[in-house]
């Protein structure tokens, strides 16, 4: 009798994981999205001091090229282009915004756009993606890891090392201008790595 009822249970378990596997898919929306400009935001995070006190800030002025409605996020922002007018930069304190423009943005090869193009992503709503971003007339692949939300919030996140675009220089100079804002303990410093963010709000129509 035990054994018939161990049999008839594994024959159950099949139908019982289809059941279940309907169940929730039902429960998952089906959803397109599609890409809205107005609600992205690029921000950005560089550090000062040996202890890597960070500093936050933003670029007000970006463009993208147009993309198609998709089933993931990640398929939106497929091959998009963009770029970003490097004059926007806002940290909230005009006098450190200026010292960015014309420090570090001013003292590099067409300083005044950064731009970029997605060269690879998951076709999901949430994992990995390329970026080639170029600035200082050097580009490089970024890696970004991104998510979103089913009523489409999106974010990627990644770093870079400027230096991986010849632009020590510039950071430099800009750490010259700023040497007291950046100087602990005796010692004036600005790391070079920045940590990227970039989000926005996704258009989604779900059933």
């Amino acid at each position: 009798m035990r054994l018939k009822t161990i049999y008839l249970s594994l024959l159950l378990l099949p139908g019982l994981a289809i059941v279940t596997n309907q169940c929730q898919n039902k429960n998952q929306p089906d959803c397109t999205y599609a890409y809205n400009p107005r609600f992205t935001e690029i921000q950005w995070t560089a550090f000062k001091f040996i202890s890597r006190a960070g500093v936050n800030g933003s670029f007000q002025e970006k463009t993208a090229s147009a993309t198609e409605s998709a089933p993931t996020a990640g398929d939106v922002f497929r091959n998009m282009s963009f770029t970003v007018n490097t004059d926007s930069v806002f940290t909230n304190n005009p006098n450190r915004d200026q010292k960015i423009k014309t420090a570090f943005f001013g003292t590099l090869a067409n300083g005044a756009l950064i731009s970029g193009h997605v060269k690879s992503i998951d076709s999901a709503n949430q994992g990995k993606a390329q970026i080639e971003l170029k600035l200082n007339e050097q580009t490089h692949l970024v890696d970004f890891a991104f998510e979103s939300s089913p009523e489409g919030q999106f974010k990627a996140t990644g770093s870079i090392n400027v230096g991986d675009w010849q632009a020590l220089p510039a950071i430099a100079a800009l750490n010259k201008v700023c040497e007291e804002a950046h100087t602990q303990d005796g010692v004036s410093k600005l790391w070079p790595d920045v940590n990227l963010q970039i989000t926005t709000k996704l258009d989604s129509t779900c059933k």
